[in-house]
């Protein structure tokens, strides 16, 4: 199961189990006795696959975490590369752009002798 979508799935889990339980109740032909044996049964398959469930969670959360991490520093990295990069460019527009300046300036004292 993805990390992602567990807490909608418990979420899920629970409102199904409820919604389950109540229209259980009131459609149960069974007797008072019978109706509570059955919800017990339910209440402790649901605790079961929830306990599962939350196990399984808890095994994979430090992997989770440790995978956003790296995708955390890998976007940093790569932002930083992407500045060092624009800073470069900057740096020689700005280089050419000085000497071009020298070249006019430098033809226009050419021509002014």
């Amino acid at each position: 199961m993805d990390n992602k979508s567990f807490p909608s799935f418990v979420c899920g889990m629970i409102c199904g189990a409820a919604v389950g339980a109540i229209v259980g109740i009131l459609f149960a032909p069974y007797s008072g006795e019978e109706t509570r044996a059955k919800l017990k049964e339910g209440g402790e398959k649901f605790y079961k696959n929830a306990e599962t469930k939350v196990k399984e969670f808890a095994e994979n959360a430090p992997k989770a975490i440790n995978d956003a991490v790296e995708q955390g520093k890998k976007a940093i990295n790569d932002a930083v590369e992407q500045g060092k990069k624009a800073i470069e460019e900057g740096k020689k527009n700005i280089e050419d752009g000085i000497n071009k300046t020298r070249e006019r300036l430098q033809l226009k004292s050419d021509n002014a002798k």
